[in-house]
């Protein structure tokens, strides 16, 4: 197959840049299709970690005019704006044409109406969002959304028919970036923004119990916990290996929420909220807890270190793994051909 990848305005992608999701998104779906033999181009940024052929859509001087200085920036301007977008997708457009044949597949990195220049722009070919992660979907396009449960969250919340040719596919995790760790140290973690990601849940509860808190992310200002800052693949792997458990309190309906596999990967129990992604991929008592209480969350941080991580671990691996989901993707878009 020829894949067309449009790639993000705001971003570089490679590893540096694995604070945003969809950028880390972007670069293994890219990293995972190539690897198995399929010719893709990616139309991005300057830098690319991904082995697929770069098509240069924006520069760096040009995305430091708009704002974006590099990673510890990107969170600090409103890349969802899509007056943003105006010029990178301009030359996306041009490229992809330059480049197009008859059963080329399109592939998006956001829905509407983001990337709607380049769904107006290819109307007789296959257009996928390979990773539907917000509610701005374009129901012109095909769709690979993370979990079932964000697929019928926003299908009820758009008020939109099924649409049988979609696919419920999860993000990859790459097993290089994940080390199983059967002896974890003494301590929990959380990462993310602190926005709706529960961060006061996991430091309430850790402060509760007396038990050690390391704390990543954007923001330097944890009430409680050590502080460590944004960390990239290889480092987060290496944390979340060694943790008793990962928190991940989010407090609104999400899509799939990344870091979380990132542990189940390594073998390491996470703590969550009971709704979202987690109540299809968290099995309770088995990959960690989900909770609804903190009363919940307090008994679950203190019988999560009796779990099998080894069992998690490969678990995780028979779902994350881009051999497993890179068959998943293929088999969706070589049907999506015959559609």
């Amino acid at each position: 197959m020829r894949l067309h990848v449009v790639g993000l305005v705001h971003t570089q992608t490679t590893r540096a840049y694995s604070v945003c999701a969809f950028t880390e998104n972007c670069r293994k779906f890219a990293r995972m299709m190539t690897a198995r033999g399929h010719e893709v181009y990616l139309y991005a940024g300057e830098h690319d970690e991904s082995g697929a052929e770069l098509v240069t859509c924006i520069t760096e001087a040009e995305q430091a005019a708009l704002g974006f200085t590099g990673p510890e920036t990107i969170l600090h301007v409103d890349y969802l704006d899509a007056r943003q977008w105006v010029g990178f997708l301009a030359r996306v457009v041009a490229e992809i044409r330059a480049r197009l044949e008859p059963d080329d597949i399109v592939c998006l990195s956001m829905g509407s109406p983001t990337m709607d220049p380049v769904t107006i722009a290819f109307p007789d070919h296959k257009r996928v969002e390979y990773t539907a992660g917000y509610a701005g979907v374009d129901l012109r396009n095909l769709h690979v959304w993370p979990s079932y449960a964000w697929m019928h969250f926003v299908s009820g919340y758009r008020q939109l028919d099924g649409n049988g040719y979609d696919a419920v596919i999860p993000h990859p995790v790459e097993t290089d970036d994940s080390p199983v760790g059967l002896h974890p140290d003494d301590y929990f973690m959380w990462i993310g923004r602190p926005a709706r990601k529960g961060r006061h849940i996991a430091m309430q509860v850790a402060e509760t119990l007396r038990r050690r808190l390391v704390v990543a992310g954007p923001d330097d200002d944890p009430r409680y916990g050590e502080y460590v800052g944004i960390v990239g693949p290889a480092e987060r792997g290496k944390l979340l290996s060694h943790a008793t458990a990962l928190f991940v309190p989010t407090e609104y309906v999400g899509p799939f929420e990344l870091v979380f596999a990132e542990a189940l990967m390594c073998g390491t129990p996470v703590i969550t909220t009971d709704w979202g992604a987690f109540t299809e991929y968290v099995e309770q008592g088995v990959d960690g807890y989900r909770c609804r209480t903190i009363p919940e969350f307090l008994d679950a941080a203190m019988a999560v270190g009796d779990l099998d991580r080894a069992r998690i671990a490969a678990r995780a691996r028979a779902r994350f793994s881009p051999e497993v989901v890179g068959a998943e993707y293929e088999k969706f878009l070589a049907e999506a051909l015959l559609w």
